[in-house]
């Protein structure tokens, strides 16, 4: 081996790995906002003091983890949101903490045929590109761009 090969082989791995970790990173960020949205989701349904909170939940929560880059008042809506648009997601939640799946929760109806297989969104599209396919009330029209994002390995562009 020489020199040149030497520096190829490092770069490779130091690529590789690193992908590796963005993408565990991305996977676990995924998850977390996804069991925020469920915990806000299910203290609003069952909290008993919920009507003393009502549109202050998202204030006061901000509030309490203002030390916590990326979740604020606007992010906390969109957990919420991404939980209630993605039930799914529950079967893959479980699969990682086997508890979690005895906790009764009012995840929404789906329709299943309309659904990407939880694994397939956790594991195939970034946290940013389930924030851009939340803005699509229409849920078939947004399993079509799930599914494109997803075979077409699409990136997210933000202007």
């Amino acid at each position: 081996m020489n020199f040149e090969s030497l520096v190829s082989f490092i770069e490779q791995t130091h690529e590789r790995l690193q992908q590796q970790a963005f993408k565990a990173v991305n996977i676990s960020l995924t998850i977390r906002n996804w069991l925020i949205g469920f915990y806000i989701v299910e203290f609003e349904q069952k909290g008993e003091d919920r009507a003393v909170y009502g549109e202050k939940l998202f204030s006061a929560l901000a509030q309490r983890f203002k030390h916590i880059k990326g979740i604020d008042r606007r992010a906390m809506y969109r957990f919420k949101e991404f939980y209630k648009c993605y039930p799914q997601i529950k079967s893959y939640v479980s699969a990682y903490f086997p508890d979690f799946a005895k906790v009764g929760s009012s995840t929404p109806l789906f329709n299943p045929n309309l659904c990407i297989p939880a694994e397939k969104i956790v594991n195939n599209l970034s946290y940013t590109h389930i924030e851009q396919l939340l803005t699509i009330q229409d849920p078939l029209k947004r399993s079509f761009y799930e599914s494109s994002a997803i075979k077409g390995t699409w990136s997210v562009r933000c202007d």
